[in-house]
């Protein structure tokens, strides 16, 4: 049971919460999220009168906004650290008994180091029931950190690259991929039915498969509209076919879809009123047979019209003089800033980087597009944040095409990080050059190794996928977190947390989830960290009210260095062993002389024993 307390009218109140309370208060709020009353992370105005008014109507309890909204955080706060223990093992069971997950004591003790938080969960966990109830309650508004990733953890996502392969369209497939074309689907028959004598459809049991069972495999190419336009109406006729031999078997004397037998049969069965007799019964399946096959010659009437009309009458869209290739070359071979604007790299580092993904990474160039042309269409998205379309018309390539080898080269550069991001020095064994050799840090920060930061990157998302991304930047961003040694390289990076969440907590998640393993400080070493992480061993943070953002420099005072401070504070004590000879007072003594002396004592240790960070 927990509880809340709130102050009202100057009298605290306590909220007292059971299980049965707790779940109807669960209920309402899903009935709310319903009806559309929480379009973010948090209910409206008229949403939280609501549950305040249904919540009192069914308990008895007038619990106070405030208190309904402690409620929601602590579950809330459960619900995320219940999920994080769980993790990706989805074989757990659910004990009955001891009213939590089946596990052994080794799975407890390893997932319990990384979420100590979750020891509760160890005698009382989240039964399934109410964990569905949660679900719906915080799935896709709150920050999980399920698609977070570290190059230093030496694997990639299994699901991240799955459409991924090397193998390169056909050349005729490439214009298809450029052109696709929807296929009029009116009637759809395929070569798994067959017609039989009495005009009624049936499987062919040596064609049928269990493609409904077992799901469509996917296919290693893409099949273009052109491919896909010639098999329809190469099902179509052989749909044609089947009936055409169907109906033979009844009159094998007579053409059914002669114009002349069909007017004849027409004249008999207008003539004849009275009961039907089997010659009649068999014109009228003929008929029959007749406007099913007008229709199939409608439907394939209409794919050739489509066919003519895409891909002999279409205007072309990239006919551009200027191709993707021929603009790399440009600016490769042009001035060193246009290479800066569009890809945010130089000359020599694109040119570098190329080399290295080719030799090591296998980024083979294609019959038709190069391995330069791949990676500009990547670097151009990254560098300028431009959309695909915008891509088609630099490239005059097509969209599918220019998704394509973007994460082709993504996966390369992925396998790249895992090997490139990492420390120097593992053990840390060394002081830094930087700092060993600059009179101002050292010996001051000779034992600091790194130092720790996160920054918010714009993400695109679909509309539904947005909530847990809109963070205090209110755009949807990835809250990165990065460390970086004194050689301005970096050593690790945790990437793709959504942008709600807190640094600390993707701090926390790092250190202590051993698969990103994370390199942590030896004894005596640290890490420098801001504001926004934790203060604990092993990682030093500034101290509280002091700069050390740029703006706050720049408009502030100038920063004095650690040379200047030790020659205040030798010439202050110089000055106490003075005053003291003379048997003057010391400050603790004397509380007033700050108004006789304004360059007194007190103010002058004040000032003596201040220390600023460094530019």
């Amino acid at each position: 049971m927990s509880t809340s307390v709130v102050e009202i009218s100057g009298e605290k109140v306590k909220a007292m919460w059971d299980k049965r309370l707790t779940e109807i208060f669960c209920d309402i709020c899903i009935k709310e999220i319903l009806k559309g009353n929480r379009p973010g992370t948090h209910f409206t105005k008229d949403g939280w009168l609501k549950i305040m008014t249904t919540f009192e109507k069914e308990t008895g309890k007038a619990f106070s906004q405030k208190q309904l909204k402690n409620r929601w955080d602590a579950l809330k706060k459960e619900w995320k650290s219940w999920k994080k223990l769980k993790g990706e093992d989805n074989g757990l069971g659910w004990n009955p008994i001891k009213r939590t997950v089946d596990a052994s004591d080794d799975w407890w003790e390893s997932r319990l180091k990384v979420v100590p938080e979750a020891q509760k969960f160890r005698t009382s966990g989240i039964d399934p029931e109410f964990e569905g109830k949660l679900d719906q309650m915080f799935m896709g508004i709150v920050a999980t950190g399920d698609k977070a990733w570290a190059p230093s953890s030496g694997t990639l996502r299994s699901d991240f690259f799955e459409d991924v392969n090397n193998e390169i369209p056909e050349e005729n497939e490439e214009e298809n991929v450029r052109n696709d074309v929807h296929i009029l689907n009116d009637v759809h028959i395929s070569n798994d039915v067959q017609i039989d004598g009495n005009g009624q459809k049936r499987k062919n049991p040596e064609t049928s498969s269990s493609y409904f069972k077992t799901g469509k495999k996917k296919s290693s190419k893409h099949v273009g509209g052109a491919a896909r336009l010639c098999t329809q109406i190469e099902k179509l006729c052989n749909a044609a076919d089947n009936m055409s031999q169907a109906t033979s078997s009844l009159t094998p004397v007579m053409d059914p879809y002669g114009i002349p037998q069909a007017i004849k049969v027409m004249s008999i069965v207008e003539n004849n009123s009275g009961d039907e007799s089997d010659d009649e019964r068999e014109k009228k399946e003929i008929l029959q047979h007749m406007e099913c096959f007008n229709q199939l010659f409608v439907v394939a009437s209409s794919s050739m019209q489509l066919y003519y009309e895409k891909y002999i009458l279409k205007q072309p869209c990239m006919n551009s003089k200027q191709s993707g290739e021929t603009w790399i070359r440009e600016i490769l071979d042009g001035h060193e800033s246009r290479c800066m604007i569009n890809f945010r790299i130089s000359k020599m580092v694109f040119t570098s980087l190329l080399r290295v993904l080719k030799t090591r990474y296998n980024l083979l160039t294609s019959r038709n597009i190069s391995s330069s042309e791949m990676l500009g269409i990547f670097l151009y998205i990254l560098g300028t944040g431009a959309k695909v379309s915008q891509c088609r018309e630099r490239f005059q390539r097509s969209g599918s095409t220019i998704s394509r080898y973007f994460t082709i080269v993504l996966e390369k550069v992925s396998r790249m990080a895992t090997d490139l991001i990492a420390p120097e020095d593992p053990f840390f064994s060394s002081i830094p050059e930087q700092i060993h050799n600059d009179s101002r840090y050292m010996p001051h920060f000779k034992d600091c190794i790194a130092a720790i930061n996160g920054t918010h990157i714009a993400a695109i998302l679909p509309p539904n996928e947005q909530i847990p991304y809109i963070g205090r930047k209110c755009i949807p961003t990835q809250n990165v977190m990065a460390v970086c040694d004194f050689n301005m390289c970096f050593t690790f990076v945790m990437a793709g947390w959504e942008g709600s969440a807190h640094d600390t907590r993707i701090f926390l998640d790092a250190i202590r989830d051993p698969k990103y393993k994370f390199s942590h400080p030896p004894n005596g070493k640290y890490y420098l960290v801001d504001s926004g992480y934790p203060q604990m061993k092993g990682y030093l943070g500034p101290y509280r009210g002091q700069r050390y953002h740029l703006p706050d420099f720049r408009r502030g005072r100038p920063v004095s260095d650690f040379m200047e401070y030790e020659d205040i504070n030798c010439a202050y004590e110089n000055i106490i062993d003075s005053e003291n000879a003379h048997g003057q007072e010391s400050d603790d003594d004397d509380d007033d002389d700050d108004d006789d002396d304004p360059y007194g004592r007190r103010r002058r240790r004040r000032r003596a024993i201040t220390v600023y960070p460094m530019n």
